[in-house]
């Protein structure tokens, strides 16, 4: 399937042509169907059928990538049945192929019974951010499309993503089969406004595995291109994880997903040394086994879940090496639990184990000490509960007799 997308995306970039409905398969009721919509805002269906047609009734269904299908119905204006898709209510995935067809009741003709349904052939159409006038620039495999900044701005980008899929590539052993499309913003705002239905505002890059394709904001300035260095690598190893792993990309740990792609980047945030270090010290750090599922939303929380993740990978690729890395992808994507997904050869140590390594071996850590840290103040609790009795009691032995 995500090779014929990449078949459609092409179609629709090089004629320029926006909206226009494909044919996916034959057979069905024939129909002209027309597609127009506002980035974001509202998608409007349309479908025209012969007027010898005694028709009933008529249901759109409509499908981004592999999201739940919606199914609405139209409505008849004009001998045009219309369904408009209100966006701001109903989040479309953008950039991905739309995949819609129609379902259609018919009567006999003469008012009297209806007819067994009959669906239209599949159209399809490419859900792009309509408000730009996108520049593109290509180099197998990506596809760069920009709306600020020159083409040597955009060749830079296209660079660094060959880089970062190379330097991905040889660790987990992958390559990317299909195109990837890489969409880049010049105004955190203009990107906002598609990140908005994606995640936290904060961040600044996004990657749909399924649909091959990447977003990120990347404003003009003097830090342009060590952004570039940074976000750009981080997003293609997110695509290249998926690329090695399919559907078991969804079984890998957070830790491990956003680690890996840390890791790959090439202008590192040079803020993560320094909080995995303070909250070492302050006894802080998060247990990697909560790190298996989705960081916190708030900023600094998810900042020491991205500095620990990234360390945590480093740390088992210098041990243990490219081989290490798969292991583990290889484990978690076939579905093994976040505990064990480390104990795999050339590991072999389940994951709190080699966390313990990780902390005393590459962080320095006591973790007797952290230990004792997290316990005081319970220790303190039970301490109240058990002298304080004592205490009273031995006040009310020593009080004077009535």
């Amino acid at each position: 399937m995500r090779g014929w997308r990449r078949v459609m995306i092409g179609l629709v970039l090089l004629l320029g042509v926006f909206g226009s409905p494909a044919r996916g398969q034959e057979g069905g009721l024939d129909a002209q169907a027309e597609v127009a919509y506002t980035f974001g805002e509202q998608i409007t269906f349309q479908v025209r059928f012969s007027p010898e047609l005694s028709i009933e009734g008529v249901e759109i269904f409509f499908q981004a990538n592999s999201d739940p299908t919606v199914v609405e119905a139209a409505t008849l204006a004009g001998g045009v049945w219309v369904y408009e898709h209100n966006v701001r209510a109903r989040y479309v995935r953008a950039f991905g192929m739309v995949t819609y067809w129609f379902r259609v009741t018919l009567g006999d003709g003469d008012g009297g019974r209806l007819l067994p349904a009959q669906e239209t052939e599949r159209f399809s159409f490419f859900y792009e951010d309509n408000r730009f006038d996108w520049q593109v620039l290509e180099g197998v495999p990506f596809r760069v499309h920009w709306n600020t900044g020159d083409a040597a701005f955009a060749q830079f980008v296209l660079d660094t993503a060959r880089a970062g899929a190379q330097q991905a590539g040889v660790i987990l052993d992958a390559e990317f089969s299909e195109a990837v499309e890489v969409y880049v913003y010049g105004q955190l705002v203009d990107y906002q406004f598609v990140r908005d239905a994606m995640g936290p505002l904060w961040a600044g890059g996004h990657a749909d595995p399924e649909a091959g394709v990447i977003v990120v904001s990347l404003p003009p300035g003097e830090n342009q291109r060590l952004e570039v260095e940074r976000k750009i690598p981080h997003e293609v190893a997110h695509l290249m994880l998926y690329q090695a792993t399919g559907e078991g990309f969804w079984n890998l740990p957070t830790w491990l997903n956003e680690g890996f792609a840390s890791t790959m980047e090439r202008n590192p945030n040079p803020d993560y040394p320094f909080l995995v270090a303070s909250a070492v010290e302050k006894g802080t750090l998060i247990p990697m086994m909560a790190l298996c599922q989705p960081f916190p939303r708030d900023a600094s929380g998810a900042v020491l879940a991205y500095a620990e993740a990234t360390s945590f990978v480093r740390y088992v690729q210098m041990q243990f090496g490219p081989e290490g890395v798969r292991a583990m992808v290889n484990a978690y994507a076939n579905g093994a639990g976040c505990e064990l997904g480390t104990n795999v050869e050339p590991i072999n140590l389940p994951l709190p184990q080699l966390e313990r390594e990780w902390r005393e071996g590459e962080l320095a850590e006591n973790v007797t000490l952290t230990a004792l840290r997290e316990v005081a103040p319970w220790l303190v609790l039970l301490g109240a509960m058990v002298v304080g009795p004592v205490v009273v009691v031995v006040i009310s032995s020593r009080k004077p007799g009535r």
